[in-house]
């Protein structure tokens, strides 16, 4: 009897032991990458949403939350405070990052600005006087948050013009969204805004004066980035991650129409808005044009949006995607 009774208790602590350890195993495998987006849509974005509709990352076997920041700089805080993994950012973003010592490291350049594709517009109502650069001096215009990157580029080609920020009155609406309403309602003189939103201005009365993105030719728009502790813990899932990223990016390629219902659909943005806006240079293998971004730290650093100088390769690891 006593050898039947611990026979049990021998196959009790077994099947104990088996299932606490499954599910340890199973809590390790189901890592939840905490991820960030900006929280208004964007087009340079597209292959993440379509990432989402087709259940990209699922198929993969990874777990992504994404976290939405109303801007980069708060995204960056989020890093500080340990709530983020990784994010979806703007290369200026990261540039002050690395100037901050914010440990992240960029792994994929997720999409240039050229001349064809330049992405960023100032737009004014169809009816203002406002007909060339020289017209917005001392005008109202509004912009993102200071340090976002449209609002960096739009004063990068203002001094390319022998002009500067102080020559107009710069108003920080913080979304682009708010910063058409003004435009329509006359309240700002012009505002800067991107991709899907200069395509939506005829909606808001407005037209484009000019394109500026392009002011330094074939910069990377954005970056995916993961902070440093979670490359060094967990690069199986960046290699994951960016698999999933070019497989939407492939598909968003081919699948135009689709994609754009796809981002229609999660945001709410009109889908002939979305195919009628500016597609940003998606590269399927996350290379970056170190040159441009060399040159757009040293416009940032002469500027004053960082104040040290900094080697833009200590940011920068493409490892996770071949040589």
């Amino acid at each position: 009897m006593k050898r039947i009774k611990l026979l049990i208790a021998i196959s009790v602590i077994s099947v104990l032991i088996a299932t606490f350890s499954s599910h340890f195993l199973t809590k390790k495998e189901e890592k939840v990458i905490r991820f960030g987006e900006l929280a208004f849509p964007i087009v340079p974005f597209l292959p993440m949403y379509v990432a989402k509709c087709n259940n990209f990352f699922t198929e993969e076997g990874l777990k992504v939350e994404f976290v939405p920041s109303p801007h980069e700089g708060y995204m960056l805080s989020l890093v500080r405070g340990g709530k983020l993994d990784g994010g979806y950012v703007a290369s200026t973003a990261q540039i002050m990052a690395l100037s901050e010592n914010i440990p992240i490291k960029s792994v994929c350049g997720a999409g240039k600005m050229t001349k064809e594709n330049p992405q960023y517009a100032l737009v004014v109502r169809n009816d203002s006087t406002i007909l060339s650069l020289q017209d917005i001096k001392g005008k109202t215009i509004g912009g993102m948050n200071k340090n976002v990157i449209i609002n960096i580029i739009f004063d990068i080609y203002l001094h390319q013009h022998n002009m500067s920020l102080l020559d107009v009155n710069m108003l920080e609406i913080g979304h682009p969204v708010r910063i058409l309403e003004g435009i329509q309602s006359g309240s700002l003189d012009g505002g800067i805004v991107g991709d899907v939103h200069v395509a939506s201005a005829p909606m808001y009365n407005g037209r484009v004066l000019f394109w500026f993105g392009d002011a330094i030719p074939d910069v990377e728009q954005s970056y995916i980035f993961f902070t440093r502790e979670f490359t060094e813990k967990h690069p199986e899932l960046i290699f994951k991650f960016l698999k999933v990223w070019m497989k939407s990016i492939n598909f968003t390629k081919t699948h135009r129409e689709e994609a754009a219902e796809c981002m229609s659909n999660l945001t709410g943005i009109p889908k002939e808005a979305i195919l009628s806006a500016p597609w940003i240079e998606w590269e399927e293998d996350c290379r970056m044009n170190i040159t441009a971004q060399e040159e757009l730290k040293n416009e940032m650093l002469k500027l004053g949006y960082i104040t040290r100088d900094i080697d833009i390769r200590e940011l920068i690891d493409l490892s996770y995607v071949g040589p």
